[in-house]
């Protein structure tokens, strides 16, 4: 199992692309506790886009809450991600597995990790688990800031990868109180061009659910 609670110096290195559009802040690993399902969404086997290998091939993804109010993701994918993934020709930077959360609907940030005035882009926090052809690692990107024109603020999380489920952690201490309800969606994603760039190519996605937090 491949896990990681905090960026390593050299996943730090990997991350130099977004250059000034990011703060990094590490994120402390949090004990296992008993958790709630808020979600489970199932999709089709076989849908990924660009041939894709099974890896990045989405089947079922589950977003569970502690008590404390960390969230937990779990994506499972149509066959076990290698220990060292071959980039495809589209992401020959980076793949990302990747969730998006919207917890506020009267907003939009624009920005980081895309281009700016993106459309459609209105997540307030996107997580990923992110190979860049070195190794894997975890983040938080927070990207409430830019509604004031600041910069997105980028966090490590803790994650792990086991055969075909690759899981994170997004701490309380990082996002703040849940609101009654949410959307959230749920991609896979390659990087051909450097973060913050239009060379990102979604490979499987969900469509985006509301979530009920009771």
């Amino acid at each position: 199992m491949r896990s990681m609670s905090r960026l390593a110096l050299a996943g730090c290195t990997a991350l130099a692309a977004l250059g000034a559009a990011a703060v990094f802040d590490g994120a402390p690993a949090t004990a296992d506790e008993e958790s709630s399902v808020l979600s489970s969404v199932s999709d089709p086997a076989g849908d990924a886009s660009f041939n894709a290998s099974a890896f990045q091939d989405l089947v079922l993804c589950q977003l569970t809450k502690t008590a404390s109010g960390d969230l937990g993701m779990l994506m499972e994918m149509a066959g076990s991600v290698p220990d060292a993934p071959a980039l495809p020709p589209n992401g020959g930077r980076e793949i990302w597995w990747q969730w998006a959360f919207d917890f506020d609907p009267t907003t939009s940030p624009s920005g980081t990790p895309y281009p700016e005035n993106a459309h459609g882009l209105i997540a307030e926090f996107i997580a990923c688990v992110r190979w860049d052809g070195t190794e894997f690692s975890g983040i938080l990107i927070d990207r409430r800031p830019l509604l004031t024109g600041d910069e997105a603020t980028i966090s490590s999380i803790p994650f792990s990868i086991e055969g075909t489920i690759v899981k994170a952690v997004l701490p309380s201490e990082l996002i703040g109180e849940i609101p009654e309800s949410f959307q959230w969606g749920f991609y896979t994603r390659n990087w051909s061009g450097p973060i913050g760039s239009n060379g990102n190519n979604p490979v499987d996605l969900s469509v985006t659910t509301t979530v009920l937090n009771p």
